[in-house]
């Protein structure tokens, strides 16, 4: 029964991250409010892990910019790095936006 649940809780994560990362869609005349860069630790002792993720605002919504396994798009800082402030960009990205399980739509490739 528990073992069942367990499949059931990591099957349902691995399908939802695919739905979500399935979703493509391109984004037109993004003007870039501000670039955040977000460290987030997590760990204890000599057991700490530090995970860097990049947040790009824009007029139209909130972007993260991130790995996806799924999509094949590993150069998350390249991209981030690139972007300027005020600058207008049109971004393919992946996801569903704000819900439970998500937050923000991930940049996979700026197509200017």
């Amino acid at each position: 029964m528990i073992v069942s649940f367990l499949y059931r809780q990591i099957f349902g994560s691995i399908y939802l991250t695919v739905q979500n990362q399935s979703k493509l869609d391109i984004v037109k005349g993004c003007k870039v409010i501000d670039l955040q860069q977000q460290q987030l630790i997590n760990g204890s002792g000599n057991n700490m892990k530090t995970e860097i993720r990049y947040l790009v605002i824009t007029d139209k919504e909130t972007f993260v910019c991130e790995s996806s396994f799924i999509n094949g798009k590993f150069n998350n800082s390249d991209i981030f790095w690139r972007l300027k402030k005020d600058s207008v960009y049109t971004f393919r990205v992946a996801g569903i936006g704000k819900s439970i399980l998500y937050d923000y739509r991930n940049i996979l490739e700026v197509v200017r």
